[in-house]
């Protein structure tokens, strides 16, 4: 029997992410390097045998899906559910600013997710956790046995990854970064899930 697979990809680097701006759910534009990135795991996605793509809504998101989709025949699908984490008041500010002036939140947002309060007004990670594997369930339900290319971003890829795993929010740190427009390949069998492929950036070279 064919297994599932997901091929969770985060999108390029971006302006803010170059920046060290947090975004969510605002958006910057991709960088000449993130636009390259994308190009180059076009390459590699080519020889994949992926048939179905979603992705977020977020512009930065949708862009990247176009480039590595290039060679590829398949519909693609938006899902405001795979967006990033929010970030309320967070968004658009420096990593060094927030960390200044909010180092509680800061700090388990990083170190305690599993702690954190969204007192910016954005989302908990358990909100994020709710909303993101609500939609890869229906995903994998509707396409069983089939690759599936995801595009999203770097925590809520983390997040659907830690939860596929069964394992607790408070475990999520633990999880090394997802590199922008890395590559990670779950593999689905009989309820088991296998990381074969994790944060990939080999295209790069």
């Amino acid at each position: 029997m064919t297994n599932t697979q997901l091929y969770l990809i985060r999108h390029g680097e971006t302006l803010w992410n170059a920046e060290k701006r947090m975004q969510g759910q605002l958006n910057s534009d991709l960088t000449s390097q993130g636009i390259r990135q994308a190009q180059l795991l076009a390459g590699k996605l080519a020889c994949l045998p992926i048939e179905t793509c979603y992705t977020s809504d977020s512009p930065r998101a949708f862009k990247t899906a176009q480039l590595v989709t290039q060679q590829l025949t398949v519909d693609m699908q938006t899902d405001s559910r795979l967006r990033e984490i929010a970030m309320g008041t967070w968004e658009g500010r420096t990593r060094q600013e927030i960390a200044a002036k909010e180092p509680l939140e800061w700090q388990r947002f990083w170190e305690s997710p599993h702690h954190f309060q969204g007192n910016n007004g954005g989302e908990t990670f358990q909100m994020l956790e709710n909303r993101s594997r609500a939609v890869i369930d229906e995903i994998i339900n509707a396409h069983p046995q089939q690759k599936i290319a995801i595009i999203s971003h770097r925590l809520t890829i983390k997040t659907l990854i830690n939860s596929l795993l069964q394992r607790e929010l408070a475990e999520l740190h633990e999880l090394p970064d997802v590199e922008p427009n890395s590559l990670s390949i779950l593999n689905l069998k009989n309820g088991d899930v296998e990381v074969m492929t994790y944060s990939d950036t080999s295209h790069y070279c």
